[in-house]
């Protein structure tokens, strides 16, 4: 009933177009609460005020709302804004007007008890004696509110002020079970059933530390391709994955020699195709490769071989028909989508794990479109590669490249094909 609407100070100040939180601490109040002070003050009262309306209205059939019949200062007058207390903003409705406070009509009619003539219980001096009551406290009884409605105060001498809370009560049944006779217990007995409870447990620890499902990546099981492959047992060619050689400039030469290489470069190219738009000239594409390659930090000679590389890209047939699908509806072609799917991983890399049994095959496919041919609709997954001399790991790419058509076909009902763009 006393608490403030609004801290003095305010505890904190808050400003979203600073990106600013202050907040008091340990005693300290920073600088910016306190030149804010007005600002944060009517803020507090205004949510004080909305706190209040949420209160009053959760009430389905009675609102009991502590008031002071005496008036905030004594007198049966209220403060004012200054200091205000958060339900002050349900005065209107619960103090009748000044001049009509001490003639309520009876409440005996609602259900209430016979009222005597004061509504505060007790008014201490601080000297062991009582203030006189003053002029326009509120009496007991039916009023008519300042703000028109009905309200009755009531008289706390006809409240048994001296009952025991609830949870007394509850406690005190609580020792009354205690002193109750209890069943005897069989010791032994307990133990064994302890003994039957740790075999079950240990049980069911033993069972859920099986491994049941393993999970690995497409790069993981391409890469165990590769060795396979170098110590004489290629895997199975996958027909459904092609190999192209993408467009290099003269300069480079076949094996790409002349252009910067490494795992910052393919990085950085592979960002501008997967985020540039597909039907971007090069000024766009030479914009992206800037802020995109000051991101991770790669030289001007890097940034600028990249852009030269994704602007050819974008030229590519493969390319054409990734632009051509966008216009069947969306989600036709979609960029850096994550692919898995569960199951036997046993001719995709031509080994099987019989320890490992079923698995989750998880990747990151750089582009998929989905295409609709005189046979019906298909999938074309496409990864690019970036190497000097992607020829080189080939198995390994092109395996890698079979795990995401697998997981496509899977998720999709639909036939898919795989294109290794060698770069």
């Amino acid at each position: 009933m006393a608490c403030p609407a609004a801290h003095e100070p305010p505890s904190r100040h808050m400003d979203a177009p600073r990106r600013l939180w202050a907040q008091r601490l340990c005693g300290a109040t920073p600088r910016d609460i306190l030149d804010n002070a007005e600002v944060e003050r009517r803020r507090e009262m205004a949510e004080a005020d909305r706190l209040a309306y949420v209160a009053a209205t959760r009430a389905r059939d009675l609102l009991v709302v502590p008031a002071l019949g005496d008036g905030r200062d004594g007198l049966g007058g209220f403060s004012g804004e200054d200091g205000e207390w958060w339900l002050e903003s349900l005065n209107p409705a619960v103090y009748p007007p000044r001049g009509a406070r001490r003639r309520p009509s009876s409440a005996e009619g609602l259900g209430a008890p016979d009222f005597r003539d004061e509504s505060v219980l007790d008014r201490p001096d601080g000297k062991g004696g009582q203030r006189p009551a003053p002029g326009d406290s509120v009496a007991p009884g039916l009023h008519t509110a300042a703000a028109g409605t009905d309200v009755v105060w009531w008289d706390p001498a006809a409240l048994d002020l001296d009952a025991d809370p609830r949870a007394g009560d509850r406690q005190r049944r609580l020792l009354e079970v205690e002193r109750e006779e209890q069943p005897t217990l069989d010791v032994e007995a307990g133990r064994g059933a302890h003994r039957e409870w740790q075999a079950a447990r240990a049980a069911r620890l033993k069972a859920g530390g099986r491994r049941t499902m393993s999970v690995t990546t497409a790069r993981a099981i391409a890469r165990r391709a590769a060795e396979a492959a170098a110590a004489g047992d290629p895997p199975r060619a996958d027909p459904r994955v092609a190999w192209i050689a993408g467009p290099r400039p003269d300069a480079e030469g076949p094996d790409g020699a002349g252009r910067p290489g490494g795992e910052r470069f393919g990085d950085l190219v592979h960002r501008i195709l997967a985020t540039v738009s597909l039907d971007a000239d090069s000024g766009a594409v030479e914009g992206l490769a800037g802020t995109l390659g000051r991101a991770l930090g790669s030289p001007e000679s890097e940034i600028v071989a990249a852009a030269a590389l994704a602007v050819r890209v974008l030229e590519h047939e493969v390319l054409d028909r990734a632009r051509a699908a966008l216009a069947s509806g969306p989600g036709a072609v979609r960029r850096e989508v994550p692919v898995f799917h569960a199951g036997e991983t046993a001719g995709l890399d031509g080994q099987q794990d019989r320890d490992r049994g079923a698995g989750i095959v998880e990747g990151v496919a750089d582009l998929a479109f989905r295409e609709v041919t005189g046979s019906g609709p298909r999938w074309t997954v496409v990864d690019y590669k970036t190497d000097r001399r992607p020829a080189a790991a080939r198995t390994e790419y092109e395996v890698q490249v079979a795990c995401y058509v697998e997981a496509i076909e899977r998720a999709s009902g639909e036939p898919a094909r795989g294109i290794v763009l060698a770069l």
